[in-house]
C-alpha cells in the first residue's frame, strides 16, 4: 500500500478519533461533577477544575468507543465512495488496507496503557481530594439536606434547620485555633446507647463544629451553646451554657490499588505494608501478641515460684513491686499454700538516693491482674489490685491495716518479646493464627486455623491458658488483618486485570468497526456503527464484571470473564475479516 494512501487513512482516523474524544469527554466528566454539584460539594472555584481532572480518568472509557466511531466513518466513507473497491481492484490486499486501523490501534493500545498506568491514578487521587476531603462542605451539605450526621464513634445524631462554613481572620494561624468552623442554626442532638435506644437529648440555639489539623491529621470538635437537656432515665429537663460531646477524627484520604502504577502494584502484591490500612491492622496484630507474651512471662515466672517484678511509671518510678504467688488463673493471682490458708504476697520497694529500702508489705488471699496495651511503643503494662489486703508499713512498724489496693501502669520486669517489627505480615498472622487454634480453639475464641495458615506457637507460650478477653481481642486484630490483606491482594490482582483488559479494547474497536463498515457498505454508517457499538458495551461490562468478581475472590473465572469481552470481539474480527476476503 503507497505510503500516501497510509497516511491519508492514518490522518483521517487521527481527525475524527480526536473530536469524537473531546467532546466525549467533556460530556463524561460533566456529567461526573453532576453529582457532586447537585450535593452543594462543590464550590463554584471547583467546578472547573473538578471537570478538568475528571477528563483524564474519563479517557479510559471515551477513546475505545471514539476509536471505534472513528474506524466506523473512515472507513464507511472509503467504502461507500468506492475507495476500497478502487484500491482492491489495483491489487492493494485487504489486510494492507486495514493497516491503518490496525497502526491507530496500536497506538491507542500503548496511550491506553500509559494513561492507565500513569494519568488516571494521578488525577484520580487529584480528584478525590477536591470535594470529598472537605469535612465541612460535606457536614454542611448533609445537614442543608435536613439529614442526621453521625460523628464517627460517638452515638449522637445532630440535626440542624440550616448551616454554613464561616471563616474569618484568626481561624488556622496556629495549631491551636480552628482552620474552619461550621455553624449550625438550631439544633437538636440525640444521643443513644449501646442499643440504639435513645439516651438523651439536646437542643440548642447555635452549635459549632471547628476542624483542627495535626500534621496531615484533621479532628472536629462540637460545641453546643446553651442547650436544654432532656434525660429519658430520670424524665428531667437540665440546662447547660456549654455542652462539649468528644472530639472526632476525620477519616483522611488513603491510597488505595486503584491510585498506584503496574510497578508499584507488583510491589504492593508483595509488600503490603505501603498502605495505612495494614500498617495499622497489623500494629493492632502485634500489640494483641505482646499483651499474650506479657500474660505468659506473668504466668510462667509465677509458676516456677520465682518472685514477679515489676516496675513504676511516670511519677512513681521509683517503685518496685516483687510479687509472690502460686499460680496465674485467667486474671487472678492465686495465693501460695501457706499453713491452712493461700497468700499472695506483694513487697513494695523505694528507690531513694540511689538506696533500696522495703516500704510496704502486702498480704492477700488472691490479686486481681490486667495486662494491657496502652502505647506500642512503651510495651504492655500490667495493672495490679487486691480488694482484700493487709497493708503492712514498715517504716513504722504497725501491724497492718485491711484495705483494698492497687497499681496501674507496671512495666513487667524480664519480659522479652520477639521482635515483631520485621516480621513479614504472614508470619504474625502465622504466629496470631497458632496461638487462637492452641488456647483458643476448643472455646469461645476460635474453631481452627484459617486455610492455608500453620499453626505456629510462640516462643514466649508458657503453659496455661491466656484469658478469653486476650484471646478475643487477639482473634478480632487478626480477623481484620487477615481480612485486609486479603482484600488488598485480590483488589490488586483484579487493577491489573482491568487495566490489561481494557487497554487492548481500543485496538480491537477500531479493527472491528473498520471491518464492518467496509463489509456493510452498503447500510448507513449509524447502522455500521450501532452493529460495532452493541458488542464494546458488553466488553466494557464483562471487564467491569470480571474486575468485581476478581475484588471479592481471585479465580480463574474472573479473569476469563474480564478478557472474555475482548476474546469475542477478536473472533468477530477474524470471522468479519474472512468473509470480507471471500467476497
Amino acid at each position: 500500500m503507497p505510503g500516501i494512501l497510509f497516511r491519508h487513512i492514518f490522518l483521517e482516523l487521527l481527525k475524527v478519533l480526536t473530536v469524537t474524544t473531546a467532546v466525549l469527554v467533556t460530556v463524561i466528566a460533566f456529567g461526573a461533577a453532576i453529582k457532586p454539584l447537585s450535593e452543594n460539594l462543590l464550590e463554584a472555584g471547583d467546578l472547573l477544575r473538578y471537570i478538568v481532572y475528571a477528563t483524564i480518568p474519563m479517557m479510559q472509557y471515551a477513546l475505545p468507543f471514539s476509536a471505534a466511531y472513528a474506524g466506523t466513518i473512515v472507513y464507511h466513507r472509503l467504502a461507500s465512495d468506492n475507495e476500497i473497491s478502487a484500491m482492491a481492484t489495483s491489487g492493494i490486499p485487504y489486510r494492507r488496507i486495514l493497516r491503518p486501523a490496525l497502526a491507530m490501534g496500536a497506538v491507542l493500545t500503548l496511550v491506553m496503557l500509559v494513561l492507565l498506568d500513569r494519568g488516571v491514578p494521578t488525577f484520580w487521587q487529584a480528584l478525590k481530594r477536591i470535594a470529598p476531603n472537605d469535612a465541612m462542605r460535606l457536614l454542611a451539605a448533609q445537614v442543608r439536606r435536613g439529614e442526621a450526621w453521625i460523628p464517627p464513634g460517638l452515638n449522637i445524631e445532630i440535626y440542624a434547620d440550616d448551616a454554613y462554613v464561616r471563616r474569618h481572620d484568626g481561624l488556622g494561624d496556629d495549631p491551636s485555633t480552628p482552620t474552619q468552623r461550621l455553624v449550625l442554626e438550631r439544633v437538636v442532638a440525640l444521643e443513644k446507647d449501646e442499643k440504639g435506644n435513645p439516651k438523651a437529648e439536646f437542643t440548642a440555639e447555635v452549635a459549632t463544629v471547628d476542624q483542627y489539623r495535626v500534621g496531615d491529621s484533621a479532628y472536629l470538635k462540637v460545641v453546643l451553646s446553651n442547650a436544654t437537656i432532656f434525660d429519658r432515665a430520670d424524665s428531667r429537663f437540665a440546662r447547660a451554657a456549654v455542652v462539649r460531646p468528644d472530639a472526632v477524627v476525620v477519616p483522611s484520604f488513603e491510597q488505595g490499588p486503584k491510585g498506584l502504577t503496574f510497578g508499584e502494584l507488583l510491589t504492593a502484591r508483595h509488600d503490603l505494608s505501603v498502605f495505612p490500612v495494614i500498617v495499622e491492622t497489623r500494629r493492632q496484630t502485634m500489640n494483641a501478641l505482646e499483651t499474650i507474651d506479657a500474660w505468659s512471662h506473668v504466668a510462667s515466672t509465677v509458676a516456677s515460684e520465682k518472685p514477679l517484678t515489676l516496675f513504676g511509671t511516670g511519677d512513681a518510678e521509683n517503685v518496685t513491686l516483687e510479687v509472690l504467688a502460686g499460680e496465674a488463673r485467667e486474671r487472678e493471682l492465686v495465693g501460695r499454700q501457706n499453713g491452712n490458708q493461700r497468700q499472695v504476697v506483694i513487697r513494695q520497694y523505694e528507690t531513694v538516693g540511689g538506696e533500696r529500702t522495703l516500704r510496704r508489705e502486702i498480704t492477700a488471699p488472691a490479686a486481681k491482674f490486667f495486662v494491657t496495651m496502652l502505647d506500642a511503643d512503651r510495651g504492655p503494662r500490667l495493672e495490679l489490685s487486691a480488694d482484700n489486703a493487709v497493708v503492712v508499713d514498715r517504716r513504722v512498724g504497725d501491724r497492718g491495716i485491711r484495705r483494698a489496693v492497687r497499681y496501674s501502669e507496671l512495666a513487667i520486669g524480664g519480659l522479652v518479646s520477639p521482635d515483631r517489627g520485621g516480621m513479614a505480615t504472614d508470619a504474625v498472622l502465622s504466629e496470631a493464627a497458632g496461638i487462637i487454634v492452641n488456647h483458643g480453639g476448643s472455646g469461645a475464641v476460635g474453631d481452627a486455623a484459617p486455610e492455608g495458615t500453620d499453626a505456629v506457637t510462640p516462643s514466649t507460650a508458657a503453659s496455661g491458658k491466656p484469658p478469653d478477653a486476650l484471646l478475643r481481642e487477639l482473634k478480632v486484630a487478626e480477623s481484620r488483618l487477615r481480612s485486609k490483606v486479603r482484600e488488598l491482594s485480590d483488589d490488586i490482582v483484579a487493577r491489573i486485570v482491568q487495566r490489561i483488559s481494557q487497554s487492548v479494547t481500543a485496538l480491537l474497536m477500531i479493527v472491528n468497526a473498520a471491518i464492518l463498515a467496509v463489509l456493510l457498505r452498503g447500510k448507513p454508517a449509524l447502522l455500521v456503527y450501532v452493529i460495532g457499538f452493541l458488542p464494546a458495551i458488553g466488553d466494557i461490562l464483562l471487564i467491569s464484571g470480571g474486575e468485581q468478581m476478581l475484588r471479592g475472590e481471585v479465580s480463574w473465572l474472573g479473569v476469563a470473564v474480564a478478557f472474555g469481552g475482548n476474546v469475542l470481539i477478536g473472533i468477530a474480527c477474524i470471522v468479519n475479516a474472512l468473509l470480507l476476503r471471500k467476497h
